[in-house]
């Protein structure tokens, strides 16, 4: 809501200047189905937490690229070697850093629950790769800053229908712990929080990767995803409420780096290629 609200005034702008973006029924549809893939992602990574380690939830949500990879390998798609070999390290970076953070954190889940936690961590990866994929098809025809707004405004709705149809108590107001406006009371962990993930999470984050989808590979952007654990680990650090990895955490933060760009590494030597022709 707050990331829609907010960069409403800036598509509504783009819109007078440039018109409506001409979109079949067909891409509308798409369109749709992406917001749906957007809602999977956010809703199945939070059910996740309540069930697995913050680590095995991240690890999963993010195996977008081996999904990728398997996926076009099935259906019979080239896949470069050297890209498939940077998404099989990178990921395995990103199992080794997890491993290190799990370790760390005290579970009394039984193995069941763990394990459903860990299915909805696939789930939203899954919803996570519909998005990826569904979304770069649109960023030709949709402008950003009308696809962030109307993206999140369609998986706001989707995703409170979803709370209604499992009994959540929901009210039109600011109740603080189930009011639609909730997060704009001004306790620390309402608004001031939203802000946060606002321009954090969603103007830096989710919007740098919908830019992305414009210019590269949906593969490229899923590896991408495998460095949102290593950031946060150094920014935890930076901000006072982290420490620095063990061995095997900078061993797998290494690892991730080198993997994304073994994935990137194909990519350049085609564009080079392409400009000297």
């Amino acid at each position: 809501q707050g990331t829609a609200l907010l960069l409403a005034p800036f598509a509504i702008r783009e819109l007078v200047v440039s018109g409506i973006p001409p979109l079949s029924i067909a891409q509308w549809g798409t369109f749709l189905l992406a917001a749906a893939s957007y809602s999977v992602l956010c809703v199945a990574f939070a059910m996740s937490i309540q069930f697995t380690t913050v680590s095995n939830a991240t690890i999963l949500t993010n195996s977008q690229s081996i999904l990728l990879v398997a996926g076009k390998m099935l259906v019979g798609h080239q896949v470069v070697f050297l890209e498939g070999l940077g998404v099989f390290v990178a990921f395995t970076g990103a199992i080794l850093a997890g491993k290190e953070a799990a370790d760390a954190e005290d579970t009394d889940e039984s193995a069941l629950l763990s394990l459903w936690g860990d299915a909805l961590g696939i789930i939203s990866s899954i919803g996570g790769i519909g998005y990826i994929v569904l979304g770069k098809s649109l960023r030709s025809t949709m402008p950003v800053l009308l696809f962030m707004v109307l993206n999140m405004a369609v998986a706001s709705i989707l995703i409170l229908l979803f709370m209604l149809a499992n009994g959540k108590d929901i009210s039109l107001d600011r109740h603080v712990n189930h009011g639609v406006w909730g997060w704009m009371n001004l306790q620390p962990d309402r608004l001031p929080l939203e802000l946060a993930t606002v321009f954090v999470c969603n103007v830096l984050g989710t919007m740098g990767y919908v830019r992305a989808f414009k210019y590269f590979s949906s593969l490229i952007i899923a590896v991408a995803a495998l460095m949102e654990p290593v950031v946060a680990a150094f920014t935890a650090v930076a901000m006072g409420v982290g420490v620095l990895p063990g061995l095997e955490g900078w061993i797998g933060n290494v690892l991730v780096i080198l993997g994304t760009l073994a994935v990137l590494y194909p990519t350049i030597e085609r564009s080079n290629a392409a400009v000297g022709h």
